[in-house]
């Protein structure tokens, strides 16, 4: 998540949602963070710290240039077990 000021943005403008930034530094604030947003410091590649099926939305995004070819799979399966059936995974690049 970098620093976080898209999810601050989002957390801010929807109240009612939970949300969860992850970074493998913790380069994200430390203050003034709204109380539904959470940064969990994590490495993909060591599989995401949550349980299947935990998100309505996951995003990720300008990771195509450090992710290689040979881990696109297991990444792709993380961000899928934590996704609910039928929700949405976003890939931005």
């Amino acid at each position: 998540c970098g620093p976080g000021a898209w999810l601050i943005d989002l957390a801010n403008k929807y109240e009612d949602s939970n949300f969860f930034g992850i970074d493998i530094k913790s380069v994200y604030p430390s203050e003034a963070i709204p109380e539904n947003l959470e940064f969990v410091e994590a490495d993909i590649f060591n599989g995401l710290p949550f349980p299947d099926d935990e998100f309505d939305f996951v995003h990720q995004e300008v990771m195509g240039l450090i992710i290689k070819a040979i881990q696109w799979d297991f990444v792709i399966s993380e961000l899928v077990r934590v996704t609910k059936p039928g929700s949405f995974i976003e890939l931005v690049e």
